[in-house]
């Protein structure tokens, strides 16, 4: 599985500079993709704030997704998650993506507070450009 970050979800909802690298790398990859529920609140508010044309494509960029709740233990664990200076939606989607570790090929990120985070947490981080 590929665990998908909401900063790498917005580059398939609307052309970016790294948009074509990773649709290419996830055309190679193959693999199913997993996402935190949250992504379906953050998703199109990421979008609406930068190009309100692109919430057209949130539908179906989702559909690809499968969700993992947020439940009780990713709640405790993103708490804690270091460093502290890790924004609350980042923390929950590492502590996600730690939840299903074993089964990840990859967790894609772009943004570089959650990118450093995810591998100081050991988890194979790509973000394609």
């Amino acid at each position: 599985m590929l665990y998908m970050d909401t900063s790498t979800l917005v580059k398939l909802c609307r052309v970016e500079s790294e948009t074509r690298a990773l649709r290419d790398w996830l055309a190679e990859t193959g693999v199913d993709w997993v996402t935190s529920t949250l992504t379906e609140v953050e998703l199109p508010r990421a979008v609406a704030r930068v190009d309100a044309a692109a919430l057209a494509h949130v539908p179906g960029v989702l559909a690809r997704c499968d969700r993992f709740d947020i439940d009780e233990r990713v709640r405790a664990d993103a708490a804690v998650l270091l460093p502290p200076e890790l924004r609350t939606l980042d923390a929950i989607h590492l502590a996600t993506a730690l939840e299903l570790a074993d089964e990840l090929v990859a967790f894609l990120a772009y943004d570089m507070r959650l990118i450093e985070a995810a591998r100081a947490n050991g988890l194979p981080v790509e973000s394609p450009f």
